[in-house]
């Protein structure tokens, strides 16, 4: 009994075998191989049930090497189907007519294992073939150095030259593909790490020009709103000293001014209108009511009759202080200013002038038959 080396017809690994045995299993891929009973292998040698090829005679192997080259014209036909497909650029799919030569070769090299050119074919990965240096370089592909190794040992000198030459050339040819596709690679990642940085400074850009644009109108409103107040307070101070006037005409009874004059005063659903009417020379202070969701019906709710202290405050015909009802003292008591904007006020209310509208309300409005609601107390 002796052990031997032989070529795993599959995956073309060394393996060693008991040249006694019948079979073994390649000890790198489990693959069953079949040995000749009872005959001495030589090291290096592989078989599966055919003759060792150094016992044939040299027109068997003339044949034999006629046949593979006949296949291998089919394999090439298949591998030129590959290129012109470019099975090499779409990793996603499955290579077919580079798989169906693959298969082809692995049923040669069980027929024909000592055929160098059979295992360098079989040696040569999907991109072998491709149809530029700069084309998609699948990563994942390589030369299969065991079925490689197999074909330089089976090979004569210059084929092993050539064979070399063509395996160093892919090797050296991948690596530069590789390396351009890696720096591509790089410069993309880097031209989006660019845009996202220009994104990011765009939308910080435009971030600042918005707060910086909220900021102004902050201040503008806040500007304007000074401006408002500042008139208001200039309007109400010069209002005041108007005012001085208008009280002496109206505490002498001179109700001109205020005649036939009305203001508006909400109160919950319902808008108060207070009318001043002159009367025989006495002043009537008369409310309206106009509630919503009743057609506008306007009712006539009370008249008070009032005269006017030094001071521009209304009081009752008892010289007590005439309120409105709702205000919080000491805004609740009734007073006639100037409002320093060419026109009367009645506390924060405008005092405006509409004849028809005031003619509309006294003949348009209805006394209610119970009426509880108090304007003026």
């Amino acid at each position: 009994m002796a052990f031997k080396k032989i070529f795993c017809p599959d995956c073309g690994s060394q393996t060693q075998v008991n040249d006694e045995k019948e079979f073994c299993f390649c000890l790198e891929c489990g693959y069953k191989i079949t040995l000749q009973s009872g005959s001495s292998l030589d090291e290096g040698a592989q078989t599966k049930g055919h003759e060792d090829k150094s016992m044939q005679d040299n027109d068997t192997m003339e044949n034999d090497h006629f046949a593979a080259d006949e296949k291998l014209k089919e394999v090439d036909f298949y591998y030129q189907l590959s290129r012109d497909k470019k099975e090499y650029e779409k990793p996603e799919e499955e290579p077919v007519y580079y798989l169906k030569a693959q298969d082809l070769l692995v049923d040669l090299s069980q027929q024909y294992p000592q055929d160098y050119r059979i295992w360098w074919e079989l040696s040569k990965p999907l991109d072998f073939m491709r149809v530029s240096p700069n084309a998609t370089m699948p990563n994942q592909c390589g030369i299969n150095e065991n079925y490689f190794g197999r074909a330089l040992d089976l090979a004569g000198i210059e084929d092993k030259k050539r064979l070399i030459d063509a395996h160093d050339k892919y090797v050296t040819e991948k690596k530069a593909a590789l390396a351009l596709e890696e720096k591509a690679r790089e410069i993309e990642e880097q031209e989006k790490r660019r845009q996202i940085e220009i994104e990011r400074q765009r939308y910080e850009e435009e971030r600042k020009r918005r707060e910086e644009s909220e900021a102004r109108k902050a201040a503008e409103k806040i500007r304007r709103e000074q401006e408002e107040q500042a008139q208001k307070e200039a309007a109400a101070q010069e209002g005041m000293r108007l005012s001085a006037e208008l009280w002496k005409c109206l505490e002498a009874k001179d109700y001109s001014v205020v005649n036939a004059r009305y203001f508006r005063l909400s109160e919950g659903e319902q808008t108060i209108i207070g009318i001043f009417r002159t009367v025989s020379n006495v002043l009537y202070l008369m409310s309206f009511r106009m509630e919503q969701g009743k057609n506008h019906v306007i009712y006539r709710d009370q008249t008070v009759s009032v005269k006017f202290d030094k001071e521009g405050y209304a009081l009752k015909y008892d010289n007590r202080p005439l309120k409105i009802k709702g205000m919080m003292p000491p805004n609740d008591r009734l007073r006639v200013v100037n409002n320093g904007l060419g026109g009367y006020s009645v506390n924060h209310m405008e005092l405006l002038q509409d004849d028809d509208f005031v003619n509309n309300i006294l003949k348009d409005s209805k006394k209610p038959f119970i009426s509880f609601n108090k304007t003026f107390l």
